[in-house]
């Protein structure tokens, strides 16, 4: 084999291996997005190994990549496991998507087409079917793809990378927020301010609408996690008061209430 021969071999093998962490950082990216593997959960080299029928090497490459996103995290002598967002930084991420969100609405309703509003209106009357049914389920890919379908509209490639970059992170918590009771209804009547301000083309409008939806969706997931805290509370005082082996506590002496562990709910 000569020189330029050889050299063409390694380039080919380069970009097969590329391609492949590509692939392998995608598919590992669409189970947690989708909650197949929740939050604190252990990434299973091996089974991805055997699952991609390769080595070690490039599963372990796709990893570093999603710890560098911001969706993964190795911790030393235990392994790659699947971040557990705290909730304050899930608040500070909803402040900045609803800025995000909020200019892209803006730049597209100067710039709509009569096909893509189209497409966005049909999107809304899917998820309308959903909230009849009560089923988020069905209803949470077709939210993910009526605001992707926003933000890749609105024609600011930057601000599409980066908020792409955000709800990756916030979908470890954010469908579960959207699954409570009357969340479904409330999401999706506001999509309808959405499309209106669309429509109508006043990017004003458009930003403010834009830009409440996310801000609801922050209220809504703060008010999720309050009432996860009252029932942490709520049972833990209850385990306490009822076992026999825990004496009465005196009045000089009472135990605290146990620390929230902080997660995405």
């Amino acid at each position: 084999m000569s020189k330029l021969q050889a050299a063409s071999q390694t380039s080919l093998d380069i970009m097969r291996t590329q391609s492949l962490v590509s692939l392998i950082a995608h598919e590992i990216e669409g189970t947690i997005v989708r909650g197949d593997i929740g939050p604190g959960e252990r990434i299973n080299e091996f089974q991805l190994a055997l699952r991609f029928q390769t080595s070690r090497g490039p599963i372990r490459e796709a990893l570093r990549g999603l710890q560098q996103a911001g969706l993964l995290e190795a911790r030393r002598n235990r392994g790659v496991f699947v971040r557990e967002i705290a909730d304050a930084e899930a608040l500070d991420i909803y402040e900045v998507r609803a800025v995000l969100f909020g200019l892209a609405g803006q730049l597209l309703a100067k710039r709509i087409t009569k096909s893509e509003l189209s497409a966005l209106t049909q999107l809304h009357r899917q998820m309308g079917k959903s909230v009849r049914a009560n089923d988020p389920v069905q209803y949470f890919p077709i939210n993910l793809a009526f605001h992707t379908m926003i933000v890749s509209c609105c024609g600011n490639a930057t601000l599409q990378t980066q908020y792409s970059e955000l709800v990756k992170k916030l979908h470890l918590c954010r469908s579960q927020s959207l699954s409570q009771s009357g969340n479904l209804k409330t999401s999706n009547d506001e999509h309808a301010a959405l499309l209106e301000a669309l429509a109508a083309g006043d990017p004003e409008r458009a930003f403010r609408a834009h830009a409440a939806h996310v801000l609801n969706a922050k209220a809504r997931f703060c008010a999720l996690v309050e009432a996860h805290r009252r029932s942490s509370e709520t049972v833990s005082s209850a385990e306490q008061q009822g076992s026999p082996s825990r004496a009465k506590p005196s009045r000089d002496h009472r135990p605290s209430l146990p620390l929230r562990r902080s997660r995405p709910l």
